[in-house]
């Protein structure tokens, strides 16, 4: 299990009481999507960003295992958590595993949605 899948998987306990049907429906996908996606799927690129829009997480929450949270301006910063040492540990060990793919992967992400931004607001001047 990837750790995308671990952090889907997570958010699917957290926000949906582990329900994959209550997900699925929030998430506009099938129950055998959300199924796959907690287990051992890649989710497609459109999902990841879909996700990280419609549950205001981030790419590097699902990718790092770092949480950050909006400001009211709209600028992202680190929120470190509790000071938990086991927290850290764990925070500590995912950063190591995430590979340059992983990496090249977020910022593709973060682009995408810069430019699906832009696009939502150019279709609304239409």
């Amino acid at each position: 299990m990837s750790i995308i899948n671990q952090r889907i998987n997570e958010l699917a306990i957290k926000k949906f009481d582990d329900n994959n049907s209550k997900f699925a429906k929030f998430m506009g996908t099938s129950e055998a999507n959300i199924r796959n996606y907690r287990k051992n799927t890649e989710p497609k690129s459109e999902f990841i960003v879909k996700l990280v829009q419609k549950l205001e997480i981030n790419y590097e929450y699902l990718f790092e295992g770092k949480e950050l949270k909006k400001s009211d301006a709209g600028i992202s910063r680190l929120v470190i958590g509790d000071n938990n040492s086991n927290n850290n540990n764990v925070n500590s060990e995912l950063s190591q595993q995430l590979s340059e793919k992983d990496r090249v992967i977020i910022n593709l992400l973060k682009q995408q949605e810069v430019l699906i931004t832009q696009m939502d607001r150019l279709t609304k001047k239409l």
